[in-house]
């Protein structure tokens, strides 16, 4: 088992040993009762080689995960990047993550007020580059910019070549969310209400607990659960966390961790 974390970002003050002897604790009760649960890494944002990127796909270590790219502001620094990294898919991260949505609605990039046709155009754009720039990497999977979007989008997806959404899904009660052509994440490592920040050990053990009990209590342990990560804000100390985690809960015998195209 991982060694207990000394520094886990942000909110190492509050004990993080506490929150991973707390995860660790849950894992040996829940092996012991032959519990088991489906986990994936979803990571938004990219478009570059960047500091941040790199020190996320290290933390990642063996652990699949699946990079939403922004493909109107890709650069062949990231085609380089993932094109040496085993087990990273690509999916698409809207066009160029502009808001278009008015000051007093929600942040979007294709709201309804939108041009169909123009919002039609971007998304085919963007998903020609993904695929002629990651090939078979590229899963075609569309992640909404700040989970919003209109509802026809949705409706058209079949039709502009996806085969799944993943968005973010609340925990309770819409278990359902995530199977078919939703793949959705509910875990978020990013305290939006402090700009982004890292929520911390304490937090993350709450959340991935959370997770595996309501699971529980609908008997729907085959319900994928799906983490959220954002590269740009998570700082060296942050991601020596997530890795441990991850691997704790790999180690545990009770999470196996998956890639998204087994989802869909």
């Amino acid at each position: 088992m991982p060694s207990t974390p000394r520094n886990c970002g942000p909110v190492a003050s509050q004990n993080p040993r506490d929150a991973f002897c707390s995860l660790s604790s849950h894992l040996v009760a829940l092996r012991a009762s032959g519990h088991r649960f489906r986990m994936w890494w979803r990571d938004d944002d990219g478009c570059r080689d960047t500091a941040e990127m790199r020190r996320l796909l290290a933390a990642r270590q063996d652990t699949p995960i699946a990079l939403a790219l922004i493909p109107g502001l890709l650069d062949s620094t990231l085609v380089n990047l993932v094109d040496g990294a085993a087990g990273v898919s690509v999916l698409q991260h809207g066009w160029k993550h502009i808001n278009w949505s008015g000051d007093d609605s929600r942040p979007s990039e294709f709201p309804e007020t939108r041009s169909r046709s123009e919002a039609c155009d971007e998304l085919r754009k963007g998903f020609q580059i993904l695929e002629a720039s990651f090939g078979g990497r590229f899963k075609p999977v569309f992640v909404p910019p700040w989970h919003s979007c209109s509802r026809w989008l949705m409706d058209a997806r079949s039709q502009l070549g996806y085969r799944a959404v993943s968005s973010e899904a609340p925990l309770f009660p819409l278990l359902s969310r995530g199977w078919g052509e939703e793949v959705n994440v509910e875990i978020d490592t990013a305290n939006w209400t402090a700009g982004g920040a890292f929520i911390g050990p304490l937090e993350l053990t709450r959340k991935i607990i959370r997770a595996f009990e309501i699971r529980l209590s609908w008997s729907a342990e085959a319900v994928p659960i799906g983490l959220l990560s954002h590269h740009g804000f998570l700082t060296r100390s942050d991601c020596g966390c997530l890795s441990l985690f991850v691997r704790l809960l790999e180690e545990s015998d009770v999470v196996e961790w998956v890639g998204v195209e087994s989802l869909m």
